[in-house]
């Protein structure tokens, strides 16, 4: 969902060929390959970067004008918590199975000493 919600945004900005990016690639997860899992959690991280840079840029547009922004701005930042969110999902027990991900070691634990 949040991936056809960033194909929406880059169509309404006039910027076919990310609408395109981000169309096909749900399509992509349907390779089992781990590849694949990360270069969708980019697109997401990079899409949740464009709309922090739009609500950076509406807010300042509403400001000059003297309009409101405080609910375009909530919206904006709401979008793209779920756009992180979809991006953290993948990183679930199902899809790690599913596509054979691994963590790195950054995110395990150190095991206990047994002195």
């Amino acid at each position: 969902m949040a991936l056809l919600i960033l194909a929406g945004h880059y169509l309404r900005s006039f910027a076919p060929p990310f609408m395109v990016l981000y169309l096909l690639l749900p399509v992509l997860l349907l390779v089992r390959r781990s590849w694949a899992v990360r270069v969708v959690q980019a697109a997401l991280f990079f899409g949740s970067l464009e709309w922090v840079i739009s609500a950076l840029s509406l807010v300042g547009e509403r400001r000059a004008l003297r309009e409101p922004y405080g609910r375009a701005a909530g919206i904006l930042a709401g979008v793209a918590a779920f756009t992180v969110l979809a991006a953290m999902l993948l990183e679930t027990a199902g899809p790690r199975h599913r596509y054979g991900l691994r963590t790195g070691r950054f995110f395990q634990t150190a095991p206990k000493d047994t002195d």
